[in-house]
């Protein structure tokens, strides 16, 4: 159990990567 919440926190912090690095694209894009 305790392996898994480690994995969940490890994806979402992969997920937070990602979409932090799109919205900086759409953003530079932007403008």
């Amino acid at each position: 159990m305790e392996s898994e919440d480690h994995n969940l926190g490890y994806l979402l912090q992969q997920d937070i990567k990602r979409i932090a690095s799109s919205d900086a694209a759409v953003f530079t894009l932007g403008h």
